[in-house]
């Protein structure tokens, strides 16, 4: 009722309560689906994620055909569809996790409630959307049936182009999920000017593929509405007008993605909050009030207020230069690692850090820096490592090597089994894998985009 079924026929009232009831009992298997989803995607097995997502997709589609046309079942079909639709995409997003070759496990452990808050907190800033997004469907249906020449259409309509609007956003949402990983990356490793470009980067790919989609959508208006079952003038005229504002949708979006990822969540959270909120319901309620006939224009142009607004914040939120850590670029050259081991040197005793301290330090990056180089590097001249350090919090050294080789994990190297049996190299390899491990505060490696990360604090 509170969506405006309260003004719609008992018939229609009825199904819209069957449909959305099956949803709400089985919302686990979604949401398992979408958190499944940005796991695996992030644990550099893009390709699982990509085909479980189509193969879901897909199976909606198809089974909607069979439930609802083949066996009659009618809206209680459409929904079964969607569950199991949903149902199979988690099983297949459940074979990543018995891939030896990925690091991510499934398996019980005792709950944090600590973490889960600060996750969430992390979160929040950008998931709040979503929660926008309830409240704005609330409100646009119900002035729609009570202030559109004829409701019904108009809030079909309304639903026609937030379909549309899935179709568009998977552009400048390929985008963020890219850039994501490696904003963060080149966070950590205090590079200022690889985040200034890798957002110019993003913001243009995206913007310019919005565009490119956005003027197909508007020539293809008509047989899109046809597909949802709506080919009329008023949806013609709704697609071409939310058409216009796509571009800026997708810099609002990439821009907000950006600063989640840096970990600026008060700046996402403002721009999140701005466009899902602050600007976007005052112009829907005086469009769908005052100006029905012209609401379709009012997504555009919250979206092009927004865009104004949010510029000037992402301009002023760029992190400034970080002079305070230690960074070198090492090529594929075993000698390069004495020279570097020296500048490492200097660079912790400037920066107070103690004798442990440095120590630790020069032994993880002589034999990660070493083991990359035999191991995984494969003599081509590209090749390079990329070593960060910085002071943390609390006293702490971080460490970040960045290489560019194939997917290599060196806390993989076996060293449970360190004995003379194994070869030379193979030995001290695993030695000094184990030293790191006990000596370390913590260690972890992740693969993403063509980079091995590997992350130690000291």
């Amino acid at each position: 009722r509170f969506l405006g079924g309260s003004a719609i026929s008992d018939s229609v009232y009825e199904m819209c309560r069957e449909y959305a009831s099956l949803i709400l009992w089985t919302f686990p298997v979604f949401m398992a689906n979408f958190v499944l989803y940005e796991f695996v995607r992030c644990d550099d097995d893009q390709k699982i994620s990509a085909i479980s997502h189509v193969i879901g997709c897909l199976a909606d589609v198809g089974l909607n055909w069979v439930l609802v046309v083949g066996m009659n079942m009618g809206v209680k079909g459409a929904a079964w569809a969607t569950v199991i639709g949903q149902m199979i995409s988690v099983g297949i997003f459940s074979i990543h996790f018995i891939n030896k070759k990925y690091n991510l496990k499934i398996q019980l452990v005792k709950p944090d409630l600590k973490k889960a808050y600060q996750s969430f907190k992390n979160g929040i800033s950008v998931s709040s959307r979503y929660f926008f997004q309830c409240l704005y469907l609330i409100m646009i249906n119900n002035i729609l049936m009570y202030y559109a020449p004829d409701g019904n259409l108009y809030v079909a309509v309304f639903d026609v182009v937030m379909n549309v609007t899935y179709i568009g956003c998977f552009i400048y949402s390929a985008a963020c999920e890219t850039m994501s990983p490696l904003a963060a990356t080149f966070y950590a490793e205090h590079n200022r000017e690889n985040l200034i470009y890798l957002l110019k980067t993003a913001i243009g790919y995206g913007c310019l593929g919005s565009i490119g989609l956005g003027g197909i959508l508007a020539v293809l208006a008509g047989p899109v509405a046809a597909v949802f079952g709506l080919e009329n003038a008023i949806s013609v005229t709704a697609i071409r007008a939310y058409c216009i504002g796509i571009a800026f949708t997708a810099f609002v979006e990439i821009s907000a993605c950006f600063y989640q990822a840096i970990e600026k969540t008060k700046v996402a959270g403002i721009i999140t909050f701005l466009r899902n909120f602050v600007i976007l319901f005052p112009v829907s309620v005086f469009m769908g009030i005052f100006c029905t006939r012209y609401f379709w224009f009012s997504l555009s142009i919250e979206e092009i207020i927004t865009a104004c607004v949010a510029s000037i914040i992402i301009v002023r939120a760029m992190p400034e230069q970080n002079t305070a850590f230690f960074s070198y670029t090492l090529k594929n050259d075993q000698k390069d690692v004495n020279r570097l081991l020296a500048m490492i040197e200097e660079y912790l005793e400037s920066c107070n850090a103690s004798m442990r301290q440095s120590c630790v330090v020069s032994m993880v990056v002589e034999e990660l820096c070493s083991v990359i180089i035999r191991k995984a590097f494969k003599n081509e001249s590209d090749e390079y490592i990329q070593i960060t350090i910085t002071p943390e919090e609390k006293g702490h050294i971080s460490l970040i090597i960045r290489d560019s080789a194939s997917s290599f994990n060196p806390f993989d190297i076996d060293t449970k089994k360190v004995d003379a049996n194994m070869g030379e190299m193979d030995e001290l390899d695993g030695i000094g894998v184990l030293m790191i491990k006990k000596k370390a505060r913590e260690f972890y490696y992740r693969r993403y985009q063509g980079f091995n990360v590997t992350t130690v604090i000291v």
